[in-house]
């Protein structure tokens, strides 16, 4: 039963609050301003916003004109991942959960240079937004910054301003409630 190996895996005790006072002063549009720079100083290396140690380990600059258009025939329109998510869904109605769910965006310039062009990524956003809409969830949607440069730090993992964008985004939902 996948609802035990859940369960099992993920119990959730609360944090103990250990924040750096001085960082509470901080607006979150200077945290912004130093998370671009922060991406700037760590992506010199590439024009899609990807930090240098990616780019070197996974060899990127010498790969790069043998992965033009690698993801032209996918799509995420049909996927055994959206029956995982439900079954995610599922548990947390039954167990009364009330998540918050952050939809992350990919980087948009690596995404186009592989040939896995926007039209085909919104239907992706709309589906997980919408079956986790359907399930009465909130969702923060980050779809809009995929080209947000340094948003990203690689080509699906949030980055520097994108960080910044989800701890905002969480404080938001708990200070709301």
């Amino acid at each position: 039963d996948h609802r035990d190996l859940f369960n099992s895996l993920f119990k959730i005790e609360p944090m103990k609050e250990k924040t750096n006072m001085g960082l509470r002063s901080i607006s979150w549009v200077d945290a912004r301003k130093h998370a671009e720079e922060e991406g700037k100083l760590e992506s010199t290396t590439n024009t899609f916003g990807i930090e240098n140690p990616y780019y070197y380990k996974h060899n990127l600059k010498k790969k790069l004109k043998g992965l033009k258009n690698f993801r032209a025939n996918e799509s995420y329109e049909e996927s055994p991942e959206y029956n995982d998510l439900q079954i995610v869904l599922n548990i947390f109605k039954e167990k009364n959960v009330k998540p918050l769910f952050i939809s992350v965006p990919v980087n948009g310039p690596w995404y186009d240079y592989a040939g896995f062009p926007k039209e085909r990524r919104e239907v992706y956003y709309k589906k997980v937004r919408e079956q986790v809409e359907n399930a009465g969830y909130p969702v923060v949607d980050f779809s809009g910054h995929e080209y947000d440069k340094y948003f990203l730090k690689d080509t699906i993992h949030l980055g520097w301003k994108g960080w910044i964008y989800f701890d905002e985004a969480v404080q938001n939902f708990y200070t709301e409630k």
